[in-house]
């Protein structure tokens, strides 16, 4: 029987099958989904700076830095 889409899975659904996996497994998919996360985090941060501060000097990396700890405290 083919597997469903991951669209059309109810999110319960894969929710109990994430509590199924081996804990090595669930923690390994926890970090694959906070890193893409923070990837998609960071892109979303970068294109919000270009597009608010077109005609003003660049960001530091160290205000950079700190928008991105405070998104992720949220």
């Amino acid at each position: 029987m083919a597997m469903p889409s991951p669209e059309k899975l109810p999110f319960d659904q894969i929710i109990r099958a994430v509590k199924e996996l081996p804990l090595r497994q669930r923690r390994l998919l926890y970090q694959q989904l906070k890193d893409e996360t923070w990837g998609d985090d960071w892109d979303a941060l970068t294109a919000e700076i270009r597009a608010r501060n077109k005609n003003l000097p660049p960001l530091t990396e160290e205000e950079i830095f700190a928008a991105m700890d405070e998104k992720q405290a949220h």
